[in-house]
C-alpha cells in the first residue's frame, strides 16, 4: 500500500509540475504477501479426497497419495523423472526446485509403494499429467469429495 501511495504521489507531482521525471519507486519490487496456508485436511477429508481421485483417474489418486507422503509441489511431482528416483536410497532428487535449490526428499514407505507400483514410461517421466492436467482433476476430485476451500498446496503438511 505504501509503494503504492509513493508511486501516486511522485506521478502526480511530476505531472502537475509538467516535468517529466523517472519514477524510482516504480522500479521496487513490491513485496510478496505471505500466502495463507492454514487450510489442512481433516476429520475424513484425506480418505474422501483419495476416493474421489480415484474415481477420476487411477494417477491423480497416486499423486494426491505421494504428495501427502511427500509434502512435494505439484510441479515437482509431476515433473519427477525415474532418472530422479532411487527407490535403494528410498529419495528422489530435486536438482531444481522453486526456491532454487537442491534437495533429497525421503520417500516413507507409503510413497515407495505408491512409486513401485506405477509402469516405467519410456519417455522416463514419472508421471502421464501435466501440471494443468492434475489441477483440473484436483477441482473435480474436491468437488466430488465435497471438499471446501483447499489447494493443492495446502495438503503439504
Amino acid at each position: 500500500m505504501e509503494f503504492s501511495l509513493q508511486i501516486y504521489c511522485t506521478r502526480h507531482t511530476s505531472s502537475a509540475a509538467g516535468v517529466g521525471l523517472d519514477n524510482p519507486v516504480e522500479s521496487v519490487r513490491k513485496p510478496r504477501l505471505p500466502q495463507d496456508r492454514e487450510r489442512h485436511l481433516v476429520d475424513d477429508e484425506e480418505a474422501r479426497l483419495l476416493a474421489a481421485c480415484q474415481s477420476v483417474n487411477p494417477e491423480p489418486a497416486a499423486i494426491a497419495r505421494f504428495a501427502i507422503e511427500t509434502a512435494m509441489r505439484q510441479g515437482e511431482i509431476v515433473g519427477m523423472t525415474w532418472a530422479m528416483v532411487d527407490l535403494r536410497r528410498r529419495v528422489v532428487h530435486l536438482p531444481d526446485t522453486k526456491n532454487g535449490l537442491t534437495r533429497d526428499v525421503p520417500l516413507s514407505a507409503a510413497a515407495e509403494q505408491v512409486l513401485s507400483a506405477l509402469p516405467r514410461r519410456l519417455d522416463g517421466k514419472v508421471w502421464t499429467y501435466t501440471q494443468e492436467g492434475m489441477r483440473a482433476s484436483w477441482r473435480r476430485a474436491l468437488t466430488h469429495a465435497g471438499i471446501t476451500g483447499l489447494t493443492f498446496c495446502q495438503q503439504r503438511m
